[in-house]
């Protein structure tokens, strides 16, 4: 999985976003099996620095959601790349 981060910020204390888009390739021919875009939002539970970090990782984990949904349908499609 190639991964382009174009950009994981926020406010402290408000709103936290990641936007990426992701390509999912197979490592033995190079070949890109699929591309996807996303845009990830979340809100820090607090003004400190804590819940800023949390509102960050959150939306990581959604991405990592993402990720292992697409992996997974590539799987049942029998289009999973080799070695995955």
């Amino acid at each position: 999985i190639a991964l382009d981060i174009r950009s994981f910020d926020g406010v402290l204390g408000g709103e936290v976003f990641l936007d990426v888009s992701w390509s999912v390739i197979d490592d033995r021919s190079g070949a890109v099996v699929q591309t996807h875009q996303a845009s990830y939002r979340g809100v820090a539970a607090g003004d400190g620095y804590d819940a800023y970090a949390a509102a960050l990782s959150e939306t990581l984990v959604q991405l990592g959601d993402d990720l292992a949904a697409a992996l997974g349908r590539l799987a049942s499609a029998g289009k999973a790349p080799k070695g995955s």
